[in-house]
């Protein structure tokens, strides 16, 4: 830990992460979570804690990065809890922070749950992050609701694509799967998730799949099936 903070020195974390990145994977950080109590107060906490992840994680320097010099690919949201009110401020302050480090590209994205607006996201609330049409990648989670990925017409893909190409064009729509029966509600098989992907693959705003989780995918073989599907 360094001394006089509660942050952890995590040095074998920032080699696996530069590892990974010199594969050619993109490695971001996830904030928020359903555990918990957060969230931000005014459009000025926004700002700090866009410049602490910064400097913390990204571009920026401090002395106390937990992975070294390792700078991570962005950050993604996973808002589960507590008000949307803010967080579209700390988006337009974390991109701009992005402009002043031309080495690499940042990304930011954020997995909104399927119901149409997200509760948490956005869009359509004020303040939320994906009213700001800055955010470049959505994993929608299609699972746990009634708009999950095998649920036939109440699956809503097209409803977040429609808004992606009406208000936030370069936002890309991922859809968003378990990776084992185990893992929730809607688990969708390769096979099934194979002809649903067959009506949205093609979509201009089309992002690929995401898979909830690793663990779970590994159990099955689930990732490697869907990926190689989707390179074909």
């Amino acid at each position: 830990m360094f001394p006089g903070t509660k942050l952890l020195k995590c040095p074998q974390v920032g080699k696996d992460i530069e590892t990974c990145q010199q594969r050619g994977k993109r490695v971001l950080l996830s904030l928020g979570g359903a555990d918990g109590s957060y969230g931000l107060s005014n459009e000025g906490q926004a700002h700090v804690l866009a410049a602490q992840v910064w400097n913390l994680l990204l571009g920026g320097w401090s002395a106390t990065r937990p992975f070294g010099s390792v700078k991570l690919d962005g950050i993604d949201l996973d808002l589960e809890a507590g008000s949307p009110s803010h967080f579209g401020a700390f988006v337009r302050s974390l991109k701009g922070n992005f402009t002043t480090d031309s080495s690499k590209k940042y990304y930011i994205s954020a997995a909104p749950q399927c119901p149409f607006p997200d509760a948490y996201d956005g869009p359509h609330i004020s303040g939320s992050a994906l009213d700001t049409g800055l955010v470049d990648y959505i994993w929608v989670q299609f699972y746990n609701n009634y708009c999950n990925v095998g649920s036939g017409s109440s699956f809503n893909y097209q409803t977040w694509a429609r808004w992606a190409k009406q208000s936030s064009p370069n936002t890309r729509v991922a859809v968003g799967v378990l990776g084992a029966a185990s893992g929730g509600d809607g688990y969708a098989d390769p096979s099934t998730l194979k002809n649903v992907l067959q009506n949205v693959r093609y979509d201009s705003h089309f992002g690929g799949v995401m898979i909830w989780d690793i663990s779970l995918a590994e159990q099955n073989n689930f990732g490697k099936q869907i990926s190689q599907y989707l390179k074909a």
